[in-house]
């Protein structure tokens, strides 16, 4: 973690904002699990934070804490363009080209807000003011977490941001199968049972 990245960030967060985070399309378990954990930590920090999903995403994913005020884009443009027109910062998690959330994309790209990358896929596209790209971590949800405890806040990690990041890192792990894999992420992973993820 760069630590010029994380003091630049927290200038940011400072002062109260208005946020709009924003997960790929077709969002998986990373994705939101990525974007409604840091809608909480941005909440608890005193933040206006609201999810725009660029489309809507598996019911098997409705369960998860902070779904029910998700704003889906392409059900409501209309609020979603309210949302990005009075964005102070636009966060982009899980995805690295604005490519991944089709005309979304165009109106971020247009978008005057403050602009941050939370990702863990290769070869990122330079369309944000602030990139945390970090291809060595299994899952955005690690890198989440990690951002969390970069800034001294663990302690806004509560029973739903747990769940939120445990889902995530469990998903895009493969069932903690895949290569990317580490003992760290097993170290994160016990952190988050003990804030009260329900493994």
């Amino acid at each position: 973690m760069i630590e010029a990245q994380l003091h630049e960030l927290t200038q940011w967060l400072e002062v109260p904002s208005k946020m709009v985070i924003i997960p790929h399309k077709s969002p998986d378990g990373d994705a939101m699990g990525s974007t409604l954990a840091w809608q909480n930590v941005m909440q608890q920090f005193g933040h206006t934070a609201s999810v725009l999903s660029p489309n809507s995403y598996p019911a098997f994913l409705h369960w998860m804490p902070g779904h029910k005020n998700v704003v889906i884009y392409e059900d409501d443009e209309e609020k979603g363009n309210k949302l990005l027109d009075e964005a102070d910062y636009i966060f982009t998690l899980d995805f690295n080209t604005l490519k991944r959330i089709d005309n979304l994309g165009e109106r971020v790209a247009q978008s005057m807000a403050k602009k941050i990358m939370i990702d863990h896929h290769q070869e990122p596209d330079n369309y944000a003011d602030l990139m945390f790209s970090e291809p060595t971590f299994g899952s955005t949800c690690e890198l989440v977490y990690e951002i969390i405890k970069g800034l001294n806040k663990t302690y806004f990690i509560n029973k739903d941001v747990a769940t939120c990041i445990y889902t995530g890192i469990l998903t895009d792990t493969g069932s903690f199968r895949f290569p990317s894999v580490t003992a760290n992420t097993h170290k994160v992973v016990a952190d988050l049972i003990e804030s009260g993820a329900n493994h």
